[in-house]
């Protein structure tokens, strides 16, 4: 998107269009999926973190993505990931890792209405700078 404005909430045929382009350039990459469950514990996590750390490396080496949206998961990325990490300008969850922004953010499955989490994510992924 050149002219960095954020594409409406996909409420039209020819809207959804631009927010896939818009989304697309993310990556959201389960750590372990939760079997049905409505969460996870941060030790089962943990072991997933440590078993799994390779194959979750080379999903986001292939998948390259410009954004990492972290569902809550931010603390367990931060074992996965072997380079330096730095915060992005004053928030406290956006970051940068290499060639990557790092977004810590509500996990995809919350609760809240899809056009707040939209218009949400599209405003930090703007003050992130990236669109």
């Amino acid at each position: 998107m050149s002219d960095k404005s954020i594409p409406p909430f996909p409420n039209k045929k020819e809207q959804h269009d631009e927010c896939v382009e818009f989304l697309l350039s993310s990556a959201v990459v389960n750590i372990k999926k939760s079997d049905g469950k409505t969460s996870s514990s941060h030790e089962d996590l943990e072991k997933y973190v440590i078993e799994d750390r390779s194959m979750i490396m080379e999903q986001l080496s292939l998948i390259d993505p410009k954004i990492i949206l972290c569902g809550y998961t931010f603390d367990h990325f931060k074992e996965i990931w072997s380079g330096e990490i730095k915060p992005v300008g004053n928030t406290e969850f956006i970051f940068q890792a290499q060639n990557h922004i790092v977004i810590d953010w509500w996990h995809p499955a919350n609760q809240y209405p899809n056009e707040l989490c939209y218009y949400a994510l599209c405003a930090v992924v703007q003050e992130a700078n990236v669109l």
